[in-house]
């Protein structure tokens, strides 16, 4: 299973990060990680309740989801064969629970039919 950037509104793994190494794009919220000044050093992935971010085997520098920047959009969207996956903000997930949960409420509160 793959895990991905929850793009937190105020992201734990900036704060940890000891080298100014991470910041965040103020319009995709996409984590944004500087190669040249990342030692490695592993705090950010500590940080991270979603473990989305990686350090890099070979680099040793750490790596998580941009969105594809230089693609200009996702590929995982993109490619899904099953069109299963999208990017949301956190309003619209929000949104999507609160709908989810009233659709349970409803269907749960319906008396069954009797055959």
């Amino acid at each position: 299973m793959a895990v991905t950037c929850r793009l937190c509104e105020d992201p734990a793994c900036i704060a940890a990060c000891p080298r100014d190494a991470l910041s965040q794009s103020q319009e995709t919220g996409a984590i944004i990680v500087d190669k040249d000044k990342c030692n490695g050093c592993g705090w950010c992935i500590e940080a991270c309740d979603y473990g989305a971010i990686m350090l890099h085997p070979e680099s040793k520098v750490v790596h998580v989801c941009d969105l594809c920047k230089e693609q200009g959009e996702p590929q995982c969207v993109k490619w899904c064969p099953e069109e299963a996956i999208t990017v949301v903000t956190s309003d619209v997930l929000a949104q999507k629970a609160r709908i989810s949960a009233i659709k349970k409420l409803f269907k749960e509160s319906k008396p069954e039919s009797k055959k």
